[in-house]
């Protein structure tokens, strides 16, 4: 038998350290679990002791350029819930996961969690510096099951809500991504059109020393311009992105913008409901950990990307330090039937079984939502293009008509 060093804590959060003698690492973390305890750091006494200094500096560099997103995540936290379902303790499941990866962000992540748990730092410090893919409402989340034992079903938890909200994420862009490729396919008609097509019938039409249509007028005007400014015309487009990007830097008017894409038809019901659904499953995860209302609230509010909802978490979280109801900042960003079942879920008792309803409900309406938008997107992008290409023709087509009438 081996001796092997160990550091582990019980549901309480007690931190324990000690040796256990074993036939192999597998077969003292199962002890350890039989004892109650929740393994984060176990090595053999004759283990050589490794230095990974360099691992941190480079997971301090890749902390804000890699490509880590949610996806990994996902991955992440399945694949360590399945070995520490097996017995493995934590620092010897990410190690093997570690091995694993040939290169890249995911490497450097785990290499780093490793240093760190053999240092005897948390898990969800590692996971800190990385937040493109590991918010902090996430990270605490992973520490309260540190200090508490149930890293296991934390992880399990955050795995399944992590799916469901980078499911929902997808099939929001999806649903954006259509209306995005007909505005683009639409200008880009109008300037092909303009620059090489109609060009060829100006000379024809003015050759005719007929009076053109106001239509015609106009066009051949805009194409004319169009067709000798081009240069302006596309620096100035950029120089409106530009425009609007530092436009959209100023609070206010993030703001403003932000609380309009919640309202805006069509899409702004899409929105608010998918939002809401991950934000209230996220609470409802939160809150089920033992973390306080309050706290809750302002670490949902670094998990959304919409200003105005934050604004709204932020003030909500305020309101429960003061006294107030949460959820009276949030009348005017959440639907009221959501907040409704919140509150009488919080005045029986049931707070984040509450939510957890709130949130399959807001699920099923952004899925009917994203069903009708996906039903009108085909035919109104057939109706916009085709009314976009029937214009011009028509426009190009009456002049010619009226001179073949009067040679006739």
């Amino acid at each position: 038998m081996s001796q092997f060093h160990y550091k582990a804590s019980n549901r309480a959060g007690k931190i324990f350290t000690g040796q256990i003698a074993a036939d192999s690492r597998s077969s003292a973390a199962r002890k350890l679990r039989t004892q109650g305890l929740w393994v984060t750091y176990l090595a053999s006494e004759d283990a050589p002791s490794s230095s990974l200094a360099s691992i941190d500096s480079l997971s301090q560099s890749f902390a804000s350029h890699s490509d880590l997103g949610r996806k990994d995540a996902v991955l992440l936290f399945r694949q360590l819930h399945v070995m520490l379902a097996g017995g493995l303790p934590l620092h010897e499941a990410v190690s093997v996961l570690a091995r694993q990866e040939s290169g890249g962000a995911r490497r450097v992540l785990l290499q780093a969690a490793e240093e760190d748990l053999q240092k005897g730092r948390p898990f969800a410090d590692t996971l800190r510096r990385f937040p493109q893919a590991f918010p902090p409402a996430i990270c605490e989340l992973v520490a309260v099951g540190e200090a508490s034992g149930t890293l296991q079903e934390i992880l399990e938890r955050l795995a399944d809500y992590l799916s469901t909200a980078y499911q929902a994420g997808e099939e929001m862009k999806s649903a954006m991504l259509y209306p995005a490729i007909l505005v683009v396919c639409s200008l880009c008609v109008i300037i092909l059109m303009s620059l090489f097509v109609l060009p060829v019938f100006t000379d024809l039409l003015t050759s005719l020393h007929a009076d053109l249509p106001l239509p015609t007028q106009i066009l051949l005007g805009t194409s004319s311009w169009i067709a000798a400014n081009w240069p302006f015309v596309i620096g100035g487009l950029f120089l409106l992105a530009g425009v609007a990007c530092a436009l959209y830097r100023v609070e206010t008017v993030r703001l403003a913008i932000d609380a309009w894409r919640l309202r805006a038809p069509v899409f702004g019901r899409l929105r608010v409901y998918s939002s809401w659904q991950r934000l209230l499953d996220t609470l409802s995860v939160l809150l089920e950990s033992g973390i306080r209302l309050d706290r809750s609230l302002e670490m949902l509010s670094g998990t959304t990307e919409n200003h105005y909802l934050r604004q709204k978490l932020h003030q909500a979280s305020k309101s429960v330090q003061s006294g107030q109801p949460w959820w009276q900042p949030l009348r005017e960003a959440c639907p009221a039937s959501l907040l409704d079942m919140a509150v009488a879920g919080e005045r029986a008792g049931h707070l984040p079984m509450m939510l957890r309803h709130a949130a399959a409900l807001c699920r099923v309406i952004a899925e009917n939502q994203l069903k009708r938008i996906e039903a009108m997107a085909q035919p109104v992008a057939i109706l916009i293009i085709g009314g976009i290409v029937f214009g011009i023709l028509l426009s190009v087509a009456m002049p010619l008509l009226d001179a073949m009438t009067v040679v006739s």
